[in-house]
């Protein structure tokens, strides 16, 4: 771009929808963006504005970095097997927040005794 910059343009873009929009003055050089969700693709675009009119868009595209799970395992189900055995099963949670490598499961084993 050639002329005086006036501003500068800053959007940011999640699954093709715009979440934010704001103007930085010309003397701007970084931004730090906060509060994004961990592990998802975004758009960040930026443009210019001279006195005679706006310049090209400049545009990123970043994933951020992974983050543990927010939400535990859903649909918990269990039931015994047999008198040695029991079965359980899961859906994977709604905000893994990356990749799920394994899952952990601990067992509280307590004898019932009757007296």
């Amino acid at each position: 771009m050639r002329g005086h910059v006036l501003n500068y343009t800053c959007e940011l873009w999640r699954h093709g929808i715009k979440e934010r929009s704001f103007t930085l003055p010309a003397s701007a050089t970084s931004y730090k963006f906060t509060n994004l969700m961990p592990y998802t693709n975004y758009t960040m675009r930026m443009g210019a504005l001279a006195r005679v009119g706006p310049g090209e868009w400049y545009e990123k595209r970043i994933r951020t970095l992974e983050s543990a799970p927010s939400l535990p395992p859903a649909s918990l189900t269990g039931y015994l097997k047999n008198q040695s055995q029991v079965f359980l099963s899961w859906r994977t949670t709604d905000a893994p927040n990356g990749v799920i490598t394994k899952y952990e499961v601990f067992a509280l084993v307590s004898r019932l005794t009757l007296h």
